[in-house]
């Protein structure tokens, strides 16, 4: 868990760094939220340590894409399709 909750830290000094340096708009392919969201994935439970850093953040616009007719690539690194559905599915808080 602490790993997470150092990650969840870093990407949100890193946003806060690159919002400084950047345009009126920041976008983000990964974000303190899908640090808490892999880490129920691959530790099997909630961090709530991990959601309070994620709660830190309420983006103006979060854009989550649809995985429907887009093909899944192995890259070797990717965690596998099966996973697709269940985060884009993932409820709205």
């Amino acid at each position: 868990t602490a790993d997470f909750e150092h990650i969840a830290r870093v990407q949100n000094a890193w946003e806060d760094a690159a919002a400084r340096i950047g345009g009126p708009l920041l976008i983000c392919d990964t974000d303190s939220l899908a640090t808490a969201i892999w880490h129920e994935r691959y530790l099997g439970c909630d961090a709530p340590s991990v959601l309070s850093i994620a709660a830190e953040r309420r983006p103006a616009l979060y854009l989550v894409t649809d995985d429907a007719g887009v093909p899944f690539h192995q890259d070797g690194i990717r965690d596998g399709e099966h996973l697709r559905r269940r985060a884009t599915d993932l409820p709205e808080d």
